[in-house]
């Protein structure tokens, strides 16, 4: 296999650990919904993350296989990782701040509506 090939196998892989952390982010998602993240539910932490993990194993076996590559090495690994830690880096630091706006916002929202609820008139908030 020549470098040119390597470097096509390289991006590849690349891109598939940087999918594999939007994927994360549907078992993170679940992890907040079932409010694992403050140390609740730690069955269900393990049992996502395994079912994660054996996700990307099926899921980059795959796309070796379809995309042909010869064998598996070390340098399609530390890509792996490489792409993981680059989305880390980047996307996941958005969407959790979005997350974050999300539920404050949705937070006030039903704050506001049980109170004008528990109220006999709805009263005006000043800005």
């Amino acid at each position: 296999m020549d470098a040119g090939n390597q470097i096509y196998f390289f991006s590849i892989c690349l891109l598939v650990g940087y999918a594999s952390g939007i994927i994360y982010e549907i078992f993170s998602f679940f992890r907040w919904i079932f409010d694992c993240e403050r140390g609740k539910n730690k069955i269900l932490v393990i049992v996502l993350d395994v079912l994660f993990f054996i996700f990307f194993a099926i899921w980059s076996v795959f796309v070796a296989k379809s995309m042909q590559f010869p064998n598996f090495r070390a340098y399609m690994w530390i890509a792996y990782m490489l792409g993981w830690a680059l989305y880390l880096k980047s996307l996941h630091r958005m969407l959790d701040f979005l997350k974050k706006v999300c539920y404050n916002f949705l937070k006030e929202a039903i704050k506001g509506r049980k109170m004008s609820k528990n109220s006999t008139f709805r009263e005006e908030k000043k800005i």
